[in-house]
């Protein structure tokens, strides 16, 4: 008989931050999506935002290069695009789109840093919410988070920092969870600057 130990398999790599991230957000009933570039993002939000019935969407300011071709993608789908301040005006529309800083795979959250209200109250006061961040900011845990926020933010750069895991939840009503009271019912994710790597593997 054959004694000799059967060398073990090498161990199986670690899927990457982005796989990870969308595996640990769809436990929060958060959808995860990807784009090549920001024009497939709009278009992709478009679709996000018809399937919810919103006819207008809050457009988020501090949005980089992305700003114009989501606001394009989002007139050429017939969607009234937002941009206010203004909390009762931002109410009124359905959607909402804005731009993460980061997504934290050990945790599925996103991670907001701004001082801009209008940036702020998409995902705040929207019915579905739909943040875009780039795969590059994908971190693994939330120690990359404030070491990211550390070295990016000058000491006299004072920013609202939140930290969102799922759309909103509350047991405040007769200890009954119930999602979308104090925020957003829906949150979905664009990961922004790569392909969704499941579709090659069919």
């Amino acid at each position: 008989m054959d004694t000799k130990t059967r060398p073990e398999s090498p161990a199986a790599a670690a899927p990457p931050p982005t796989e990870r991230f969308r595996a640990r957000a769809e436990k929060l009933g958060v959808a995860v999506h990807f784009a090549a570039t920001a024009k497939a993002a709009g278009e992709r939000a478009v679709e996000i935002f018809r399937q919810a019935g919103a006819a207008s969407v809050a457009l988020a300011a501090e949005l980089g290069v992305w700003g114009e071709p989501l606001r394009a993608a989002l007139q050429a789908g017939g969607i009234e695009v937002v941009e206010s301040a203004d909390p009762l005006v931002v109410a009124q529309a359905v959607g909402g789109l804005s731009r993460a800083e980061l997504a934290v795979a050990e945790t599925g959250s996103v991670v907001v840093a701004t001082n801009s209200l209008q940036s702020r109250l998409p995902g705040m006061l929207s019915v579905v919410h739909v943040a875009l961040v780039a795969t590059d900011r994908v971190v693994a845990s939330l120690d990359d988070v404030g070491v990211y926020l550390e070295s990016a933010l000058r000491p006299d750069d004072r920013r609202y920092v939140t930290i969102v895991s799922g759309p909103s939840r509350t047991a405040d009503v007769e200890k009954t969870l119930t999602v979308g009271v104090h925020g957003p019912g829906q949150l979905q994710v664009i990961l922004v600057g790569a392909a969704d790597p499941s579709a090659d593997r069919g």
